[in-house]
């Protein structure tokens, strides 16, 4: 599945998170292979865009150019991205329940999973 706005940044945010250490974008990009996930093309410049944006609130920190380290975030947070990507690598966007399908389809207009 190819990730792309906020959906990927909070991928590439949790990847760092995980790792709990600085990592290259290299390293992020392949840790989203492995989790299931590919980047829209241009993927380095993408995955670049979103983790400055992430850099920027505070839940990352940028170290050097092309490294991006651990930052602050709640664990509310975190666990709830967890939930959405572990959901959406599993189904896409689409899921099995029915009494979901409606929400589902709001979220796919919208492309928000707030």
């Amino acid at each position: 599945m190819q990730l792309s706005g906020h959906i990927l940044r909070h991928a590439a945010t949790d990847v760092v998170l995980e790792a709990d250490r600085p990592r290259t974008i290299s390293e992020i990009e392949a840790g989203l292979h492995l989790r299931g996930f590919e980047v829209a093309p241009p993927a380095r410049k993408r995955l670049a865009d979103a983790l400055r944006r992430a850099s920027t609130i505070g839940r990352l920190t940028h170290q050097a150019r092309g490294v991006y380290g651990p930052g602050t975030i709640r664990h509310g947070t975190r666990r709830r991205w967890r939930g959405r990507l572990h959901w959406l690598a599993r189904f896409g966007y689409q899921h099995p329940s029915a009494s979901m399908q409606d929400g589902v389809r709001w979220a796919q207009e919208h492309d928000r999973w707030h």
